[in-house]
């Protein structure tokens, strides 16, 4: 366990704290160092699920199993938190996907062709984070739209229970 939470530490602080920064910065002059950031940010996070796995496997192989896995029970806590880190992701992607193609500011190639049209806008940082917030809440206003519907189709299903004639105590057979 402690063994893990320092691999993820030390994962943490070199591919966010370390080489995180730079990154973002646009490159005008690209040297093979600063090219390859990315692909040491992708094998040190690859490592380390690796690595956390392999850790995981080993402390867990002799582990006594507790119970049958519940197919269709589940706590409102855990649905609660899943909806969230759903919303939570998709907001981080799509921030993080702003923020590469609004790095470019006003050049369609960054160094090379600048854009100098009247309409060129680069929207800030907040502005994308509302438009962003705007459109995850309507998806997941839309999808609970869907589930009402599903539900009100489950509903007008629901038929009493039949009762047979010969067990009903209303029939005269004593």
């Amino acid at each position: 366990m402690v063994g893990q939470l320092v691999y993820l530490g030390a994962t943490v602080v070199n591919s966010v704290l370390i080489l995180g920064p730079y990154g973002f910065v646009v490159m005008t002059q690209a040297n093979p160092f600063l090219r390859n950031i990315a692909v040491a940010q992708w094998l040190i996070t690859m490592s380390s699920l690796v690595f956390v796995t392999a850790i995981d496997i080993v402390l867990l192989r002799g582990a006594q199993e507790i119970g049958t896995i519940q197919w269709g029970k589940m706590s409102s806590r855990s649905q609660y938190a899943l909806i969230l880190l759903v919303v939570g992701v998709v907001m981080l992607m799509s921030l993080m996907g702003f923020i590469r193609s609004g790095l470019r500011e006003d050049w369609h190639i960054f160094g090379v062709l600048r854009d100098t049209s009247a309409n060129s806008f680069t929207p800030s940082m907040a502005v994308m984070a509302r438009v962003i917030a705007g459109i995850v809440a309507a998806f997941v206003a839309l999808v609970g739209f869907v589930f009402w519907l599903a539900g009100l189709g489950e509903q007008g299903d629901m038929k009493p229970p039949l009762v047979r004639p010969e067990l009903s105590p209303a029939s005269g057979q004593d």
